[in-house]
């Protein structure tokens, strides 16, 4: 008999982006005591909590590697060409 895959949880798409502020410390006073209530009752958003916290702790630990001198000014390059085409499309060429 084959066994079924757990079902993923689910977490609160409401939640998400206020996670996302608690993790950076953004979160307001009063919004931070109403997640906290809301995680004790929610599995799925705990979960999403925990697993974006380690994510953090993860990308944080990676040193960033050094680039040229030479991908650095193609980089700054690429950029203002695309910002100037940006403002060229919103007619604002000259700001």
């Amino acid at each position: 008999m084959a066994t079924r895959p757990p079902t993923p949880t689910k977490f609160c798409d409401s939640q998400v982006e206020c996670i996302n502020d608690y993790l950076d410390g953004k979160l307001e006073a009063e919004r931070c005591r109403e997640l906290s209530a809301h995680l004790e009752l929610c599995a799925g958003c705990r979960l999403l909590l925990e697993s974006s916290r380690r994510m953090l702790q993860l990308v944080r630990a990676v040193a960033p590697a050094p680039i040229s001198d030479s991908l650095r000014n193609r980089l700054s390059f690429a950029l203002n060409q695309r910002m100037a085409e940006k403002r060229q499309r919103m007619g604002l060429a000259n700001s």
